[in-house]
Parts: C-alpha cells; structure tokens; sequence
C-alpha cells in the first residue's frame, strides 16, 4: 500500500492519496481533497485498475464532479496498451452521472527520446488536442498543448 498526503498552507487544503495492490495485477486508489477553511469534501475519486496481461491495462474510475454535496459524478471505463516502450494507445469512455451525458476519447502517446514525449487524443465531438512535453533537467519539463475543433473547421 502507497500513501500521500499533501496541505496547502495558503488554501488550507488537505489532500490524501492512497493505492492498495490487492492483488499482482490488480490496483484499488483513492483520492480526496479536504478545505480545511470550509470543511467541504472538495473532491473524491476512486478507481480500479487490472493488468489482464503485460502491458494492458483496463479500470473503472469515478472523478467527482459537485463540491457542495456527495453524490455520483463522472464514471470511466478505460483500456490503454503499452505498444512499445515508446508508444502506448489508449481509448477512454465516460458516463457523467449529473449531466447524463456520454464521452468518448482515443488517445496515442509517443516518446521520441528520454526527454521528449507528445501525446495526441481525439473525442466524439471532434475535438483535437495535441501535447508535446520536454524535459528540460530534473527541475524543470517544459510542455506546449494545443487543441482544435474538427467540426468547427468542417462546418466552415
């Protein structure tokens, strides 16, 4: 079992983080965020994560999305695959509880070299979103993140 803890002196925030490997190919986590100014549970996310076989990976997560009271936010269900030790494939779909609605995203991540990585995700709606990061040393990784709207760019 991993845990964290993290207090914001200027917010009063208290998060904690907690993984449980329940068994060798199975994660249990947990993640929650305390104002310690107002008492509110300002976020709470849960999640399961299995390993069927080397270098796949499928979960179920549940992202908080209301701060005022406890209730069902946004569940995801996810499979990402490790393709090589540079590029990785994922595809992710959500059900957001309050709004009901559905979402969709595809995602492709490549590592150019130790330092230099970018990933490329794609959503029902047609939005693109491009992030390239570079690690600049060990303090510092720059990033540059980028989206359009494909259907934006058709419909014109």
């Amino acid at each position: 079992m991993k845990a964290k803890g993290y207090f914001n002196s200027g917010t009063y925030a208290v998060e904690a983080n907690a993984v449980f490997k329940a068994r060798e190919d199975l994660l249990v986590g947990a993640n929650l965020l305390l104002n310690a100014k107002t008492f509110n549970l300002d976020k709470y996310d849960f999640g399961v994560n299995w390993e069927p076989s080397s270098g796949a990976y499928l979960g179920v997560k549940h992202e908080s999305t209301s701060k005022e009271t406890i209730k069902p936010g946004k569940f995801i269900f996810y499979f990402h695959h490790v393709i090589s030790n540079a590029q990785t494939v994922g595809t992710e779909f959500a059900f957001d509880y309050q709004k009901r609605a559905v979402a969709a995203r595809l995602a492709l991540q490549h590592k150019f070299n130790e330092e230099t990585s970018g990933k490329f995700k794609v959503n029902q709606a047609g939005y693109v979103d491009l992030a390239l990061k570079h690690k600049v040393s060990n303090l510092l990784t720059a990033g540059v993140v980028s989206g359009v709207s494909l259907h934006g760019l058709v419909a014109e």
